[in-house]
């Protein structure tokens, strides 16, 4: 598990390099986040039949959002948030900005598990998940 320790001035996170680091490589269309455990990829779709991979743009450790049609227009931002303390779980949060028709997946780089989420078209709605990975 991480390392969390904090001063007046500063918050510090240390990773020790056990099983709870995934091995995500970030990319252009790949959100890599909590320390590379989890992939976050999105593929999109117009009405007319445009499609494409969402584009990253990172945000801090844990969450990140993504763009379709301008870097300078979000279409939806994520995070990732460690809930084991709480439940036993890792929990997906997001804010949905578009009503593109989009998929979402993330990947637990460490066990394999894979959470979607579909947007369907013309639908704007944000989501959360406190179940989304188990340990």
């Amino acid at each position: 598990l991480p390392l969390h320790a904090g001063t007046d001035a500063a918050a510090y996170r240390l990773s020790l390099g056990d099983a709870d680091t995934g091995n995500c490589s970030p990319s252009s269309t790949s959100l890599c986040l909590d320390d590379g455990r989890f992939r976050a990829e999105v593929e999109w779709k117009t009405a007319d039949g445009a499609d494409g991979a969402g584009r990253v743009f990172p945000l801090t450790g844990d969450a990140g959002a993504f763009w379709f049609f301008s870097a300078n227009n979000l279409e939806l931002a994520i995070k990732v948030v460690d809930g084991r303390a709480f439940n036993g779980r890792f929990w997906v949060f997001g804010g949905q900005l578009t009503d593109v028709e989009y998929m979402l997946t993330i990947t637990d780089t460490a066990t394999g598990a894979i959470w979607t989420h579909h947007n369907a078209p013309r639908t704007l709605a944000s989501f959360a998940d406190t179940n989304a990975f188990g340990p």
